[in-house]
């Protein structure tokens, strides 16, 4: 766990650090992924769980949307640690359709919103 908190914050300080810079080269937020990456797969780091749902959510570093990638990031962060921002995003992913099933029924929606199920 803190070896995989450490690359989470490594990749934190380097998106930060390159703001400007990774706007106009998607080469640095390949780098920012690949850590993320290896703080998911290798340590089973929460934070870059999450952060790697975000990142094809919203399409961060210049990476593209990937809805089914962000999913299953948030899944998992979800049913492993009952993330709450994970619980949050899988409520509005079903809500709207985005990666997953559309015209999911409202009690499902409520139960990924509130009760991290």
């Amino acid at each position: 766990k803190q070896f995989g908190d450490k690359l989470f914050k490594e990749a934190e300080a380097l998106a930060s650090s390159l703001q400007d810079t990774y706007s106009k080269n998607k080469r640095i937020g390949d780098i920012i992924v690949d850590k993320l990456e290896e703080g998911s797969s290798k340590y089973n780091n929460e934070n870059c769980i999450v952060e790697l749902g975000n990142v094809y959510f919203f399409s961060k570093y210049k990476i593209e949307h990937n809805f089914t990638l962000a999913y299953q990031h948030f899944h998992r962060a979800s049913s492993s640690f009952g993330n709450p921002i994970a619980n949050r995003m899988l409520g509005v992913m079903f809500e709207f359709g985005l990666g997953v099933q559309e015209n999911l029924p409202m009690v499902s929606i409520v139960e990924y919103y509130f009760l991290g199920i």
